[in-house]
C-alpha cells in the first residue's frame, strides 16, 4: 500500500495573509510533524539525529550539473523541491513532502547559527514573506539547490542568497 506524509499542524496563524504555522509566527522552534499515513493507522515521523540529514546532502551534493526540470524529482531534472525530496528519499531514508509548501510546514525549526549539514534552507525569492525556493545546507555557508541552471552549489553568506534566506527546517530520522 502506498503511503503518503500528512503535516499535521499543531497551530497555524495568519501573518501578512498567508497562513503559516503558529511556531514561524512566534519565532519559536515548536516542531510541525509530519505523519506517515496508511489506510490502517497514523503513526507520527520522528526527526531526532543528523545522521539522515547528512546522507541527503552527500546525495544532493552527487546530483550537481544535473539539468532543471520543472516538477522534476530524478537525475534526469530535478526542481527545488523535488531535489530535496529525492535527497532524503534517498540518503536518509525518509519520505518527506514534495513542494516548497508543504516542506516548509514539517520539520523542526532551526535558529540562526545553530545549522548543520543537511539542514533545509527556505528562500524568499518573490517578497511575500512567504518560501518559494528550497535547498540544503552544507554546513559551510552554502546551499545545494536545483535552479532553472541546474543543481547548483552556491554561497549563502553573501551576493544575491544572503538576504533571501526565509526560513531553516531540519528533517531527520
Amino acid at each position: 500500500m502506498k503511503k503518503i506524509i500528512a503535516a499535521s499542524v499543531v497551530s497555524a496563524s495568519l501573518l501578512g495573509g498567508v497562513l503559516v504555522p503558529a511556531a514561524q509566527a512566534a519565532q519559536t522552534t515548536t516542531p510541525v510533524v509530519p505523519t506517515t499515513v496508511d489506510a490502517q493507522k497514523v503513526t507520527p515521523q520522528k526527526y531526532t539525529t543528523t545522521k539522515g540529514a547528512e546522507q541527503a546532502l552527500e546525495v544532493a551534493l552527487k546530483n550537481i550539473g544535473k539539468p532543471f526540470k520543472d516538477g522534476g524529482t530524478s537525475p534526469k531534472g530535478f526542481d527545488a523541491s523535488g531535489l530535496v525530496n529525492y535527497a532524503f528519499k534517498q540518503g536518509a531514508k525518509l519520505d518527506i513532502p514534495r513542494s516548497v509548501a508543504t516542506q516548509f510546514k514539517a520539520g523542526v525549526a532551526v535558529k540562526d547559527q545553530k545549522w548543520k549539514k543537511g539542514d533545509v534552507v527556505f528562500f524568499d525569492l518573490t517578497g511575500k514573506k512567504a518560501p518559494s525556493f528550497v535547498g540544503l545546507y552544507d554546513g559551510k555557508g552554502q546551499v545545494v539547490a536545483a535552479t532553472t541552471k541546474g543543481v547548483k552549489l552556491f554561497s549563502i553568506t553573501t551576493g544575491y542568497w544572503k538576504d533571501k534566506v526565509f526560513a531553516v527546517k531540519r528533517f531527520v530520522k
